[in-house]
């Protein structure tokens, strides 16, 4: 019989060294894997740092919006003070005739040679001169109901704040030691901060018009539009 060839063999794969292969392969996979990771956080980071500096930037703005609207309110503020001592020096008949009558304005003209006199005299400090004089309104007649005359020294403001009674009862105490003759100290205003509402209680208030005599509560009706 003839010899039959000799079968042909696979070479023999060691499955050690395949193993290694397949985790070498692996592990440049995950390192691929790992610097793509890396750039994407690199560029998180770097957004990050933007948005951080975005928002640096808009919190600086914020604050300049913030300080240009206080300084608006403020000049906003000023400016219905303003407009409210017009209304109040041009008609105090309306406002204040719950107060005085046969009642004129004390022009400054009047006020400023009253505080001379006694500064000429030595027994007026130029303080309380320049202080008399930033009065808002001040208006003479008779107190209803009394025999003699009084003054009345009025602070206006949009806003009624204690430092608005505060300057209303030094001035008004100031006029009549220099007169001799009754002040009454008043606060007028569309509105009464709440503190001023409590230290403002021993004196006149006029809000919107309406006179609330002193130890008197504010009607809830003028309180609302406040």
């Amino acid at each position: 019989m003839a010899k039959q060839g000799a079968v042909s063999r696979k070479p023999r794969v060691d499955p050690v060294r395949a193993a290694l292969e397949r985790l070498a392969e692996a592990q440049e996979e995950t390192q691929a894997e790992l610097r793509t990771l890396a750039q994407a956080q690199r560029r998180t980071e770097e957004r990050l740092e933007e948005l951080a500096r975005d928002l640096k930037e808009l919190a600086r703005d914020i604050q300049v919006l913030t300080r240009n609207l206080q300084h608006l309110d403020g000049r906003v503020g000023n400016i219905e003070g303003r407009l409210l001592e017009d209304r109040y020096r041009d008609d105090p008949f309306s406002f204040f005739q719950t107060v005085l009558k046969r009642m004129r304005v004390v022009p400054k003209q009047e006020l400023d040679a009253l505080a001379s006199d006694f500064i000429d005299r030595g027994e007026l400090g130029d303080r309380d001169r320049e202080d008399l004089l930033r009065a808002d309104i001040v208006v003479y007649g008779r107190p209803k109901d009394a025999a003699t005359n009084a003054y009345l020294v009025a602070e206006v403001s949009a806003t009624i704040q204690p430092h608005d009674v505060a300057r209303a009862i030094r001035r008004a105490e100031l006029l009549s030691r220099l007169t001799g003759e009754p002040a009454l100290p008043a606060v007028a205003g569309t509105a009464l901060d709440p503190d001023a509402a409590t230290v403002g209680r021993a004196i006149w208030r006029i809000l919107d018009g309406i006179a609330v005599a002193p130890g008197q509560p504010i009607p809830e009706s003028v309180t609302e539009r406040g």
